[in-house]
């Protein structure tokens, strides 16, 4: 099975970048990860570049963005150079979206096992916990439908899926953000995901395969959902890193329950 992991980056300020670092980091030496990697760009720098490929990272140009909407526009980016990419090394990938803001703490094998017997794309549902509606004035209620079917919204942070259902997916957003949904709409990605979420093809029981850090707990340094150990772990660094609100996911944080790793490997 050839594998592909991709994450979407712009350093909002020097916290901030630590995010990448440990998402490379932990990929690379917790969840033992020899598949491609690609780094698409929203404005790194050009030292930043250069270390990134040094690490082992494809790392890709994207055009600019408004950070308040990168989570939208980069499912409509990536797009050509997805395809491009698989063209080029003629395989059947299976490939996993993962924001910069997560970590990874045990091999993705089984994620991705579980992404290649799913016939459409693999999600993690946020249980007990709502997405307000961001779409069109008409689709609320199917929307709403869903997410009381799944108990609860799909994550928009993660997804992962065969390469020919998983980009049929990102073309279906790419065709509802150029008809009636707003691309400027913050958060409407994810909205959007719970409205086109194919309950006949599509999963959603991948929680403990990219897991928000207040569904968790910590025991003995390793990081835990119910009895669970997850395979990585979402910071919501976003509106964090750099704010008062970085110090509530400081104790969940790579670069301090791993320190030896952090301080071997950060440049």
């Amino acid at each position: 099975m050839k594998q592909l992991i991709y994450t979407t980056f712009t350093p909002r300020n020097e916290d901030y970048e630590e995010l990448i670092w440990e998402w490379i980091i932990s990929l690379k030496y917790l969840a033992k990860y020899e598949g491609d990697i690609i780094v698409f760009n929203y404005g790194m720098p050009p030292r930043l570049i250069e270390q990134l490929q040094d690490f082992g990272a494809k790392v890709v140009d994207l055009p600019y963005r408004d950070q308040y909407n990168i989570s939208n526009y980069r499912n409509i980016d990536v797009i050509p150079h997805l395809r491009k990419f698989l063209i080029e090394k003629y395989d059947d990938y299976v490939m996993a979206h993962y924001d910069a803001d997560i970590w990874f703490q045990k091999s993705l094998d089984e994620m991705f096992e579980t992404a290649a017997e799913t016939k459409g794309v693999l999600f993690a549902t946020e249980y007990a916990r709502s997405c307000r509606y961001r779409g069109p004035i008409g689709g609320e209620e199917n929307n709403f439908a869903i997410q009381e079917s799944l108990g609860g919204h799909i994550f928009g942070g993660w997804q992962a899926g065969k390469s020919l259902p998983y980009l049929n997916k990102l073309n279906e957003m790419k065709t509802l953000f150029e008809s009636d949904w707003d691309i400027t709409e913050w958060g409407a990605d994810q909205s959007m995901l719970n409205s086109i979420y194919d309950a006949e093809n599509d999963k959603a029981h991948g929680l403990d395969y990219a897991c928000t850090y207040y569904f968790c707990d910590i025991k003995d340094g390793i990081v835990y959902r119910d009895e669970n150990l997850v395979t990585a772990v979402h910071l919501t660094g976003f509106g964090r890193m750099g704010n008062d609100g970085q110090s509530e996911i400081e104790a969940f944080r790579f670069k301090n329950l791993h320190q030896d790793l952090w301080q071997c490997h950060h440049p």
